[in-house]
């Protein structure tokens, strides 16, 4: 049974500010994009929740996990955070599900001459999803909105990423 986040502490603690160290700059369409590093949004994770919380591939609505199609591989994600109750029961207090994207680089075989695609876009369109998933509890939601500020890149200069 899934329940709400009822506590405002946890909402404004996983919402704080990341740190200046944990923004990631990147041009997709020669547009310039403002993210954050997954690695500081699951110790965001883990400072608020501990490790009350998972990140899951989680199966598409059409029933795989991976889809490759028009150079990118799409996966669907879902974050959950827990609570225990009374009994020492897990409780998910949040489940958010969000897809997420990589780019393929297709690579050869050191014979060159078998095509596969690279383990980075799948690495990548995990990482996507599970930010996206934390954008949508308050963890790093600010660069979904065009709000994460850089000193070389003024905030008025920055596109908010898709969601």
């Amino acid at each position: 049974m899934s329940t709400e986040i009822t506590d405002q502490s946890i909402i404004e603690q996983l919402s704080k500010p990341l740190s200046p160290a944990a923004i990631v700059t990147f041009t997709v369409g020669g547009k310039d994009y403002t993210g954050y590093k997954a690695q500081y949004i699951a110790d965001r994770l883990n400072e608020v929740m501990g490790f009350a919380w998972e990140f899951e591939v989680f199966e598409c609505p059409d029933g795989i996990y991976a889809k490759e199609k028009d150079g990118f591989v799409t996966v669907y994600g879902v974050l959950r955070l827990y609570t225990q109750d009374a009994n020492g029961n897990r409780i998910i207090i949040k489940e958010v599900k969000q897809f997420g994207g990589g780019e393929i680089n297709e690579k050869f075989d050191a014979k060159d001459t078998k095509k596969f695609v690279a383990p980075e876009a799948y690495k990548a369109a995990m990482t996507d999803a599970f930010c996206k998933c934390a954008a949508q509890i308050g963890v790093g939601a600010d660069a979904y909105r065009g709000e994460a500020n850089t000193p070389s890149r003024p905030k008025k200069d920055l596109l908010p990423l898709v969601s």
